[in-house]
């Protein structure tokens, strides 16, 4: 990588494996901050990569610095990487809750805030249902519907191997996992074959 990002955002391009900022050609904001759930993105990483010509929102979108809120909510927010309306349906009511310094005050806010622009924030109690019969405590489910897992049909998109990779870093997590698509006769996408060349 060279020097001509900030260090911060060349510590951030680092972090996500990403060695030419060309990867991120014609990608909006929400897609990005898509990709990478379990990252907080920094708003000057953002305002750099706009300087370069990337990231921009989508079409339509409205920033959250634009629309009125309470400094405190809006901070606690861009503290969790939520700068833009679009990416406020990305969350359950329960991540919100989670959240560091979101009161009962700010949370009403906040569902205010939703109301006024059309947003529908869901809740992690349809996951938590979908994965019956096997049991999962509530910040695996958390972790499991942050990470895009909507329904137990959503691990159809992944490979045995990726999922592993995913989340084999908490047994009990991926056990369950392994359970889910065991009873609920899931058919996972297969590998696809590798070819080697040996030289």
């Amino acid at each position: 990588m060279s020097n001509k990002y900030g260090i911060r955002t060349e510590k951030t391009l680092n972090r996500l494996n990403i060695m030419d900022i060309s990867e991120l050609d014609g990608m909006v904001l929400s897609k990005f901050i898509e990709n990478y759930p379990n990252e907080k993105i920094e708003k000057s990483f953002i305002a750099e990569m706009n300087q370069w010509g990337y990231l921009y929102p989508k079409e339509g979108d409205i920033c959250l610095s634009d629309i009125q809120m309470t400094t405190r909510l809006r901070n606690i927010l861009a503290r969790n990487g939520i700068y833009f309306i679009s990416q406020l349906g990305n969350y359950s009511k329960e991540s919100y809750m989670k959240m560091r310094n979101l009161g009962e005050v700010a949370f009403q806010e906040l569902l205010e805030v939703c109301v006024r622009y059309k947003v529908e924030l869901s809740t992690v109690k349809l996951l938590e249902d979908d994965l019956q019969p096997v049991k999962f405590s509530t910040s695996q489910v958390l972790t499991l519907y942050e990470s895009g897992i909507n329904l137990a049909k959503d691990f159809e998109g992944y490979t045995m191997e990726e999922l592993q990779e995913k989340y084999g870093y908490d047994k009990r997590l991926y056990s369950g996992i392994c359970k889910v698509i065991e009873k609920k006769g899931l058919r996972l996408r297969r590998r696809e074959n590798v070819v080697r060349i040996i030289s």
